[in-house]
């Protein structure tokens, strides 16, 4: 799905027919798991992704960012990550989860114990293949600005990724470092590079992706026009191609008014529906867009994951978004949907 998803962002603009299709297509994907699953069958079913946020500050300031710098800064407590893990190898009902994100809003290697995080993920692996368990799939995403032989080596020793994601927006070495604000590229250039080569050494290596976010009115194929740029983008096993957007109305000037309610063909959202979003502090809230916490619906581990997967704030929310009743959420009011 993944793989296709990438296919996909590489060949279509965001103002062709083909994205309107894709949005009608993702509408009725929730409308079809949203009843089969959540009211008629076992809501589990559809906790497909859960994102572990390591840190919630960054070293870098993106334009169309909207991570809130002044927020104080926060690591996740290392035996908070250990339970988390635990807790999905002992629920049973955690059983249809896919993937654990190891990222949202922070950068994530800028936590000093990520090292440790890939041990306990290491172990944890072993443990469930010993067992008969399906444990998660793990993804990294980093800016790739921040290079530690060590996390190098964690990398490719415990094997415990099957993904590793760089940010390399722009297009160009000069687009990425006016998207990128206090981003150098050749610093960028040759810590990935690092990374790679750590990466083509494991007995068990991660496939390699970028994602490329570039502004509107370029399309994906621009982003080989520039020769270098080009030539780093080779590098990767695949990579994805994103649009600049507003974060769902969240970046300052951006709130809109969402037709009340949305069209059939606009409504579901997959990121409420299919994952949960642990952030370094202990809150949780029902979105990976949401940087800073807004949708908040509880702590870990006061309360178990889950539990937190039924909270009925949540729940909530998802009866509303089913009816196109996104300005009825103060989350959800100026998002049409990512």
């Amino acid at each position: 799905m993944r793989k296709l998803k990438n296919f996909i962002s590489r060949n279509t603009s965001a103002d062709s027919v083909a994205s309107s299709v894709l949005r009608s297509a993702s509408s009725t994907l929730f409308y079809y798991r949203y009843f089969r699953h959540q009211i008629l069958g076992n809501p589990f079913r559809n906790f497909l992704e859960l994102y572990i946020e390591p840190v919630g500050y960054c070293n870098l300031r993106c334009r169309w960012c909207a991570l809130d710098h002044s927020k104080p800064k926060k690591r996740m407590d290392i035996s908070i990550f250990q339970n988390i893990v635990d807790e999905i190898l002992k629920d049973k009902r955690l059983q249809s989860i896919r993937w654990i994100h190891l990222h949202n809003g922070g950068e994530s290697t800028l936590h000093p114990q990520l090292e440790e995080m890939l041990k306990i993920v290491s172990h944890a692996k072993m443990k469930a293949s010993k067992g008969g368990i399906n444990f998660p799939k793990v993804s990294l995403l980093s800016n790739g600005t921040v290079y530690r032989p060590s996390l190098a080596d964690a990398i490719r020793n415990y094997g415990s990724l099957n993904l590793l994601r760089f940010s390399m927006d722009g297009g160009s070495p000069e687009s990425y470092e006016y998207i990128r604000n206090r981003a150098r590229w050749d610093v960028f250039r040759e810590t990935v590079l690092k990374y790679i080569e750590a990466v083509r050494a494991s007995e068990i290596p991660p496939q390699i992706e970028f994602i490329c976010l570039i502004q509107n009115h370029l399309k994906p194929k621009d982003l080989k026009r520039n020769p270098e740029f080009s030539k780093f983008l080779r590098l990767s096993d695949d990579y994805e191609v994103r649009y600049a957007h507003d974060w769902g109305g969240q970046l300052p000037g951006t709130s809109k008014a969402l037709p009340y309610p949305l069209p059939l063909h606009r409504r579901g959202c997959r990121l409420l529906l299919n994952s949960l979003v642990l952030l370094a502090d202990g809150s949780v809230t029902v979105c990976c867009a949401d940087l800073n916490g807004k949708g908040f619906i509880g702590t870990y581990p006061e309360n178990s994951l889950a539990e937190l997967y039924l909270n009925i704030k949540r729940s909530q929310m998802l009866h509303k978004i089913a009816r196109g009743r996104n300005a009825d959420i103060s989350l959800c009011k100026s998002c049409g949907g990512f």
